[in-house]
């Protein structure tokens, strides 16, 4: 991707397990954009305090 000053950079898309996210089909239309994802989990720990009181 180009940034503001147009010199290319490149960004790692970060997105979480959901089922949309990790289709086939997203895993081909990413690859073939050649856009790299951060790698996760497949179940991460819920870091929300709140919903363990």
């Amino acid at each position: 991707m180009l940034g503001n000053n147009g010199e290319y950079k490149e960004y790692i898309y970060m997105q979480d397990n959901a089922p949309i996210h990790t289709s086939y089909k997203t895993r081909v239309w990413l690859n073939a954009y050649d856009i790299k994802t951060l790698p996760w989990p497949p179940y991460s720990l819920d870091c929300n305090p709140i919903k363990h009181l």
